[in-house]
């Protein structure tokens, strides 16, 4: 057998190549398989908002009686939340007027007060007012000439539905004190409709 001049024969290094080669390649560890990321859609949380009933806002009314002057009228009220809400209590201004009542005016007068409720839909309140308790008649030869609003406290308990966006209605019953010479106890009413903001 002929030596080629660096004194290796190619045969063996042509025979043990391709072992070496496999063996390198099984012992390379395999690239790691990433994966893909994941993504995840997360739903937005809808929004509760407390209800009317419970929150601090404006009321704005028209109704008949106690709290809105002498007869029919308007009121503002300013219910302020307390107590988690289920507990509201605030001042009110009311204006309004009584139709005149033969050769008598209209009579046009202010009324204020301090509402207090409790409840969330089905609510007690409590009306707290100083307005116009009575009117006085003038008369020349038995025809009402003149009506004269007579103002005093008066005190009413009644019922209040309230809807979720704020729609409601009133309805209370009370008494009056007159504050004449003789102070005498009236009956009082109120009957309103209105929106909360």
């Amino acid at each position: 057998m002929r030596l080629n001049p660096s004194g290796h024969t190619p045969i063996l290094g042509a025979m043990f190549a391709p072992s070496l080669c496999w063996l390198l390649a099984t012992a390379a560890p395999a690239p790691a398989v990433q994966a893909p990321p994941v993504t995840q859609h997360l739903e937005p949380t809808p929004r509760s908002d407390p209800p009317r009933s419970q929150s601090t806002g404006v009321a704005v009314s028209v109704g008949a009686g106690t709290g809105f002057g002498p007869g029919f009228g308007a009121q503002v009220a300013v219910p302020i939340a307390v107590a988690s809400g289920l507990l509201q209590v605030g001042p009110y201004v009311g204006f309004g007027f009584f139709p005149g009542i033969e050769e008598s005016r209209a009579v046009l007068a202010p009324s204020v007060g301090v509402l207090g409720f409790w409840g969330v839909r089905h609510r007690i309140f409590v009306d707290l007012d100083f307005g116009v308790v009575a009117l006085r008649q003038w008369q020349l030869h038995g025809t009402i000439i003149v009506l004269d609003a007579v103002y005093g406290p008066s005190a009413l308990v009644g019922y209040e539905f309230m809807a979720h966006r704020g729609m409601f209605v009133r309805i209370g019953v009370g008494g009056g004190l007159l504050p004449e010479e003789r102070v005498q106890l009236l009956f009082a009413a109120t009957l309103a409709w209105g929106w909360k903001f």
